[in-house]
């Protein structure tokens, strides 16, 4: 009988894994943030996709899923009026990027950024163009409204990614 018994044990060992091999119970599901349904990322098959994955990594703060949005020669653009005499543009790359943004996740929670209209949208080829309004919140009290605009570099996997961000935020 005891025989029996360890067959039995070991089927539903068996079923147990089959049945949860394609979850992990320790991460939340990924739900559409707008509707509350259940859906995947979307493949960054156009910069809308990018977009939308660039603001599902923000507000789960996921910092794998935002480092596959930004192409190798990614710049981040923003202005900073602390430079020279009446402030100025500057620039950083794909690494200080990660790194701030990965800072950004770790110090605040919840963050929430709301894409508003596109104010521009230029469909250039070979680097497509995207500047949108948008409105971040981070923790409980700080909102930052603005405009961002994107621009797009087409990978050899036929994806896309951010080649350049220019900031416009209003502090």
């Amino acid at each position: 009988m005891e025989r029996d018994q360890s067959w039995i044990l070991i089927a539903i060992v068996i079923i147990s894994i089959f049945q949860a091999r394609c979850s992990n119970p320790f991460a939340p599901p990924i739900e559409d943030i707008d509707t509350g349904t259940t859906s995947f990322l979307a493949r960054n098959t156009t910069p809308e996709h990018v977009l939308e994955n660039f603001r599902f990594s923000y507000i789960y703060q996921d910092s794998l899923i935002y480092s596959e949005l930004l192409d190798s020669n990614f710049v981040f653009v923003y202005y900073d009026p602390d430079l020279g005499e009446n402030g100025r543009f500057d620039s950083w790359g794909r690494d200080v990027e990660l790194r701030t943004t990965g800072r950004l996740f770790r110090m605040f929670s919840p963050i929430n950024l709301d894409w508003g209209n596109n104010i521009e949208v230029d469909e250039n080829e070979e680097n497509p163009k995207i500047t949108r309004t948008f409105v971040l919140t981070l923790g409980s009290s700080i909102r930052i409204i603005g405009y961002a605009q994107f621009e797009f570099n087409r990978q050899p996997d036929s994806t896309w990614k951010i080649v350049r961000w220019q900031d416009g935020s209003i502090f």
